[in-house]
């Protein structure tokens, strides 16, 4: 089950064992879950492909997560870290789109 696979990969991630944290949080998306656990899993596996460097499928996932929960009561974190993730893969326009949203919508 998705609830079992988070805390296999809870624990994994606790003992540093990130791969096979990685690989549990993403199996568990593929799940059925509730819309809380979703947001938690979705948030701890974009995070974990930004550990191992594989910032383009981070970019992604955090994209994604905006996508399925705009109204995510602390938006500021992730687009911070979309903000971050497109200035490390060159993504200059998208920067700025993450970073106007960031400073509320300013230039």
């Amino acid at each position: 089950s998705s609830v079992m696979l988070e805390r296999l990969a809870s624990i994994d991630y606790s003992q540093g064992k990130l791969k096979s944290a990685l690989a549990n949080y993403a199996a568990a998306l593929a799940l059925p879950t509730s819309p809380l656990q979703r947001q938690r899993i979705m948030l701890n596996h974009a995070s974990l492909l930004g550990i191992f460097d594989r910032k383009e499928e981070a970019y992604a996932a955090y994209q994604n997560f905006v996508k399925e929960y705009p109204e995510f009561p602390d938006q500021s974190q992730v687009h911070r870290r979309l903000m971050e993730l497109a200035r490390a893969l060159g993504k200059t326009d998208d920067e700025t789109k993450w970073k106007q949203l960031l400073n509320g919508g300013q230039k």
